[in-house]
């Protein structure tokens, strides 16, 4: 069986950083290559034999660990790790005794707790080497994890996706389709042309447009040689006529952050005209959210929808409208949200 990336990770804790994460491996590595238990683990199926088939092969778990891993608790106050069927500390048990890779994943400055403050069954965890995965130099920290997955066994997609290939397909696309356009249209003008100019054989004219035909001689002139006749004069080419060009889709694919909300960033994946999304962070009240959509660029007018995940277990949906700039770099949307009204959004891509 191919070699697999295990995402495991506690929701109310790290959840925004694992799809983010998600994205990045299954561009550098495929998406068959990475497991995280959302997209994975199908509908109507037990999560436990799930969890236990996708750590019978050959795997590689990321352990992520967030600031509030080790503390958070349940609705009634007791600590999810302490519960032996809590979901994160079952893969990691079944991780651990099988004895395969597992490497802790520092998230949002967190460290690796001290081993007397977890069960006995996780304490192995603290003696593996971590790694950490920054906001502020999220490509870089990736980077180095991808290096470190390599070395383990993963291997790379033949040509995976960045977000400059991205820019540079697009442009390619963009620049394609007007060409092909520009040839349409003129093909077009110059068999419209074609069709509607006069024919000196046409039965119904004698040389030009609604004149009657002239009344046959009783007795024709004989017609001068061919070389005293003047030809008509060569009508230019029409100059007048500008073939319309579709203009270019501005470029939005890549990481974006929030200039009204610190706290939340995005990442675009765009072909063409339409794009999708995702959006996750931290809101002003401090509830952490993590939203995705589709949407469509025309011109520079920009439009989507969504959905949205809160940490409180609350879901939301809505739609923005807004532009972007010619260059890409600056989003200014209004959004009216179910559950939290009608509020703007002005982004910058990084």
């Amino acid at each position: 069986m191919p070699k697999r990336i295990f995402i495991s990770y506690r929701r109310s804790d790290t959840q925004m950083a694992a799809g983010r994460l998600r994205d990045a491996l299954v561009n550098r590595f495929g998406p068959a290559s990475v497991f995280r238990d959302k997209e994975a683990i199908r509908p109507g199926y037990d999560w436990v034999e799930e969890i236990q088939a996708a750590l019978a092969g050959d795997v590689v778990v990321l352990a992520l660990v967030g600031p509030q891993w080790a503390h958070s608790q349940d609705g009634e106050g007791h600590r999810r790790l302490d519960d032996p069927q809590d979901p994160n500390r079952v893969e990691l048990e079944t991780a651990l005794e099988k004895k395969v890779p597992v490497i802790p994943v520092l998230i949002e400055g967190a460290n690796i707790p001290d081993a007397e403050s977890l069960p006995r069954s996780l304490k192995p965890l603290t003696r593996r080497n971590a790694v950490r995965l920054r906001d502020d130099d999220w490509d870089g920290d990736f980077s180095r994890l991808a290096e470190a997955l390599s070395d383990l066994g993963m291997m790379a997609q033949a040509n995976p996706r960045t977000a400059r290939d991205g820019r540079r397909s697009v442009a390619l696309l963009a620049w394609m389709a007007g060409v092909v356009f520009a040839v349409f249209v003129l093909v077009g003008v110059g068999l419209w042309m074609n069709s509607n100019s006069p024919r000196p054989d046409d039965p119904r004219t004698n040389g030009s447009i609604g004149a009657p035909k002239a009344a046959p001689s009783p007795s024709p002139a004989p017609s001068p040689p061919r070389a005293l006749v003047a030809e008509p004069p060569t009508q230019p080419a029409r100059s007048d006529i500008t073939p319309a060009v579709a203009p270019p889709v501005p470029n939005i694919a890549g990481t974006w952050r929030d200039t009204n909300y610190a706290g939340v960033l995005g990442q675009i994946f765009q072909e063409g005209s339409s794009f999708r999304f995702r959006r996750w962070g931290v809101l002003p009240n401090g509830i952490g959210f993590e939203a995705s959509g589709e949407g469509t660029i025309d011109g520079t007018r920009v439009s989507h929808r969504y959905s949205s995940q809160y940490q409180t277990g609350a879901v939301s949906t809505g739609g923005c409208t807004g532009s972007v700039t010619n260059q890409g770099a600056r989003l200014d949307l209004t959004c009216t949200d179910s559950l939290l009204g009608t509020f703007p959004v002005t982004s910058t891509r990084q």
